[in-house]
């Protein structure tokens, strides 16, 4: 799978995500990047419910509507 951008919107401009299927592994597993740096990683759990895990230096800070917004488009993207 490709590479795709996804815009969260915010107050006063919408935040782009590049998301990018992590190949390796063994379940829908995709990387999450902002201006060029990895800033952690989502998963679908084996309840249908996107989890966001950030990484150690450089997290984005999402709240509860962010990461749904960001599971529904990555959702909708890799059917």
């Amino acid at each position: 799978m490709n590479p795709f951008e996804v815009e969260i919107p915010m107050i006063d401009r919408p935040l782009v995500i590049t998301v990018k299927h992590r190949a390796e592994a063994n379940a829908s597993v995709y990387d999450l990047y902002y201006a060029d740096g990895l800033c952690g990683y989502m998963y679908c759990n084996e309840h249908n419910v996107w989890i966001y895990k950030p990484h150690l230096h450089a997290a984005l800070l999402l709240d509860e509507s962010h990461i749904q917004h960001l599971g529904k488009a990555i959702g909708e993207h890799s059917k």
